[in-house]
């Protein structure tokens, strides 16, 4: 049977690109072809000289949304196999970059698909980067379990992507890949993972493959022990509970997969549904431990001390889901479980489970620390001394890929252009725990110009209580009103030589707050010595109109750094009916959620008998969905995630983004790039139509807001099927990021040996 074999390629070494595809081209199984997913948008050449130097039928897949990771690159290439052969059957192998396959891998691998095995994959050995080989065996290296049946697979994958070939049904089953806002998980284990819930998955204990081993490995074997790195009780528990949330989410997943396949007729192994269980229900504890027994002989460490350490992390979170329960009249696990699984993998399954019942409160004394903002103040100590490295110190709130929205994207790019102004620039979260360093280190590495600035640019985990040491030299950067007090009270310790801050100011953010103690100190935050750095014209101009600042220096505004080109190059979708997207956030007060639902009312009230086609949708945030006049339903279908959402703008016929404050909303800006005819309000002298015909401004009132959705709704039928340019004159807005964050980088004055 003819194998499709997918490969996803980002910045590949030629020659070691040039040894993978020579080793499929002398594969001894004739009938095969290559899917290469151009994942970094440039190497789409070198794929094609290559597979056409060995003689390899080969297709080329490509994104508007590149960069992609692995996991999207190879979730890209399985829908575009499938969507391209939508009628034939076939086999799927997965395939690197960089290694070397045995000749007979794709044969061997084939004839062990027999009758109710769907997946198939192989051991491996390992070489080095030169080829040399470092070990025949990868599952006796890692000391791998053997056992590839669902609950085992969620303690520790045993199986490597480049070493699988499956049936196509597995690849249809997997159809799409769950939603991760990071890279907390790979392709290879939610692809076994469907293929247990629909047979068998087998191992060929034969080494298939040379698994190359260099310092750009994606996901290497383990090679000799890790350095241990000190961690607090609280870092210890924090990662298990990680671990356990990725693994719950994936199980919870593939529970509701497995209930879609059995209503359209799949057959379903009852086992694999079994193998769920503990994690979809508060005593997995007690399962954990049983199956830590089972699997203490036989494996490597990582896999018992997997399942002891949730032991401890799920009885942990079931005390903490009472002590709430008791705290809080109707709050309810649920809602325990859900936020934990925006943090990692930062998307909440379908369901979490529900508690039994809910507790009446309980009137008990509270401490006085409740009443304390515990973010206007250093959660670490701090350690002074001349014998430590100069650096920039950013404190921004978070850097969990789940949690980032423009503001703290900003935060980020401003910090890079520091380290490439010469900074040694350290991120030091004040407000959220670094979920994953791997995670975070990637969101800013996918920003950077040069991955050799990379050395210049770390993260401090500023929750944990632990030491941070600082030279007398630091400098630092507030990037919120409560992080600008923390620089303040560090500069007036007296213990560094420079007494100003760089003060990132992209809001006028007492106006977040009702009159009172958060108000008072966000206003209180402008009068504090620092060098201001402004997100755009409107916000300075506002910030002088109102006294806040008297003097600006223009060279410190910049406009929102919006790639344009990622959304105007976005081919608008073909589609029946209008689709209209608001940026929904009912608790985000100044984007005037309750406004945007009274004229979503106005405008279905007055053209009911011409909106039968309209679909409402509200991205930015999940909330419950709201039933609109006439019959209408508003869905959430809250954040996109970073890479699909170039593709899912190129849907959508007409915006609506209210943002009742001076900064220039990104969500706006983006959708008119994208060619979506937006509807947003003014505010004090904030005038977005400037910058495109695409955004239609009006006053912030219900009857204003409807009659632009009906001027919005006429003109997006105008441009539709517009092959005109959509030019966003974002210059108006300011100057570029770089030049107002070097001039910034100026002004701190570090020394020149620095």
């Amino acid at each position: 049977m003819h194998i499709k074999i997918i490969m996803a390629v980002f910045n590949p070494n030629r020659d070691y690109l040039d040894e993978q595809i020579k080793s499929i081209a002398e594969q001894t199984h004739a009938e095969l072809s290559l899917i290469a997913v151009d994942a970094d948008g440039k190497s789409s050449t070198i794929i094609t000289e290559i597979a056409e130097k060995y003689g390899i039928a080969h297709d080329i897949v490509r994104s508007h949304a590149v960069p992609l990771n692995s996991y999207a690159a190879f979730e890209l290439g399985c829908k575009e196999l499938l969507n391209s052969h939508p009628g034939e059957e076939f086999l799927v192998a997965f395939s690197d970059q960089d290694d070397i396959w045995e000749p007979t891998k794709l044969a061997e691998l084939s004839s062990a698909l027999k009758d109710g095995v769907f997946l198939v994959h192989s051991d491996a050995s390992l070489i080095d980067k030169n080829g040399v080989e470092l070990s025949s065996s990868m599952f006796d290296k890692e000391k791998r379990i053997r056992n590839s049946q669902t609950g085992s697979l969620l303690f520790v994958n045993n199986v490597t992507g480049m070493t699988i070939l499956c049936r196509k049904v597995v690849i249809e089953a997997a159809m799409p890949f769950p939603r991760q806002a990071a890279l907390y998980f790979h392709h290879d284990l939610w692809l076994v993972l469907v293929a247990t819930i629909l047979g068998r998955v087998a191992l060929i204990e034969k080494s298939l493959v040379r698994y190359r081993q260099h310092d750009l490995n994606v996901v290497g074997a383990l090679m000799g022990k890790r350095p241990r790195k000190s961690r607090n009780m609280k870092g210890l528990a924090r990662d298990a509970l990680n671990s356990y949330y990725v693994s719950a989410y994936l199980a919870k997943m593939l529970y509701l997969r497995a209930e879609e396949l059995s209503s359209e007729g799949t057959e379903i192994n009852k086992q694999s549904l079994q193998d769920l269980r503990p994690f979809l229900s508060g005593g997995g504890h007690v399962k954990f431990a049983l199956d830590a027994l089972r699997i203490f002989p036989a494996s490597r460490p990582t896999a018992y001390q997997a399942a002891l350490r949730w032991i401890g992390a799920t009885a942990r979170q079931y005390l903490i889901q009472k002590r709430r329960i008791s705290a809080i009249q109707g709050h309810h696990e649920a809602i325990v479980d859900k936020e934990r699984f925006m943090i990692v993998p930062g998307v909440t399954p379908a369901y979490t489970r529900a508690s039994k019942k809910d507790e009446k409160a309980s009137v008990t004394p509270v401490d006085s620390s409740k009443y304390v903002d515990r973010r206007r103040v250093a959660k670490w100590e701090s350690d002074i001394s001349e014998k430590y490295p100069i650096h920039v110190n950013l404190l921004i709130p978070s850097l969990n890929p789940s949690e980032m929205f423009a503001g703290l994207a900003t935060a980020v790019e401003v910090g890079i252009e520091m380290a490439e102004a010469g900074a040694r620039v350290r991120f030091i979260t004040t407000d959220a725990p670094i979920a994953s360093n791997k995670a975070s280190l990637d969101f800013i590495e996918k920003r950077v110009s040069d991955r050799a600035i990379m050395k210049k640019l770390s993260i401090e985990d500023g929750t944990s209580g632990l030491e941070i040491h600082f030279n007398p030299q630091d400098r630092f950067v507030a990037t919120a009103w409560w992080t600008a007090h923390i620089a303040e009270k560090l500069l007036k310790s007296c213990q560094f030589k420079f007494d100003k801050f760089v003060y990132l100011i992209q809001d006028y953010e007492p106006n977040f707050y009702a009159w009172g103690d958060n108000y008072a100190a966000a206003k209180q935050s402008y009068g504090m010595n620092f060098i201001p750095l402004f997100n755009s014209q409107p916000l300075a101009n506002y910030m002088k109109l109102i006294g806040s600042l008297k003097d600006i220096d223009t060279n410190l505004v910049f406009r929102p750094n919006i790639n344009i080109d990622r959304y105007s190059t976005v081919p608008r979708q073909p589609h029946s009916g209008n689709v209209v997207a608001i940026y929904g956030r009912p608790e985000v007060e100044r984007n005037m959620f309750p406004l945007a639902i009274a004229a979503l009312n106005d405008f279905i009230d007055r053209n009911v008998e011409e909106i039968e086609d309209f679909n409402f949708i509200s991205i930015g945030m999940s909330h419950a969905p709201v039933n609109l006049n006439a019959g209408k339903q508003l869905k959430a279908i809250g954040k996109i995630p970073w890479d699909d959402y170039p593709e899912f703008l190129g849907s959508i016929d007409i915006g609506l983004a209210l943002m009742y404050s001076p900064h220039p909303s990104h969500l706006p800006i983006e959708m008119a790039a994208a060619g979506i005819v937006t509807v947003t309000n003014e505010f004090e002298g904030k005038d977005l139509s400037e910058l495109t015909p695409y955004i239609i401004s009006c006053d912030a009132t219900t009857e204003a807001v409807s009659n632009a959705l009906n001027i919005a709704w006429r003109k997006s039928q105008e441009v539709r099927n517009s092959t005109e340019p959509r030019i966003i004159e974002i210059e108006i807005l300011g100057g570029t990021l770089e030049h107002a964050a070097r001039e910034a980088f100026r002004h701190l004055q570090l020394p020149a040996d620095l």
